[in-house]
């Protein structure tokens, strides 16, 4: 859902049409229209609401694990990316071991 904020700069206010989309579990990345110096009306807003959500497509992911939910297979991902971490970690004689 996107929302305006407001930012003040040296004493001055701007407005932005402002939308947080979720990366990953603790990522977050927030998406900004500028809007102008002066509140804009409703119409304005349908216009930048257009343009704010073609902006946030490229953040949205697509699961590749379509029978998990999106929290499941970021978990997935989680626990796929720390193993691969650690068997580099590993003495060889451990991996020999495993293979």
């Amino acid at each position: 859902m996107a929302y305006i904020e407001t930012l003040k700069r040296n004493k001055k206010e701007y407005y932005y049409l402002t939308k947080n989309v979720r990366l990953s579990l603790s990522k977050w990345k927030k998406i900004r229209v500028f809007l102008g110096d002066k509140k804009p009306s409703q119409e304005e807003l349908r216009k930048y609401a257009q343009k704010i959500e073609d902006k946030s497509k490229p953040f949205s992911k697509i699961s590749n694990y379509t029978f998990l939910s999106g929290h499941d297979a970021e978990t997935l991902q989680d626990l796929k990316e720390s193993y691969s971490t650690w068997l580099k970690q590993i003495p060889k004689s451990v991996k020999e071991k495993l293979s």
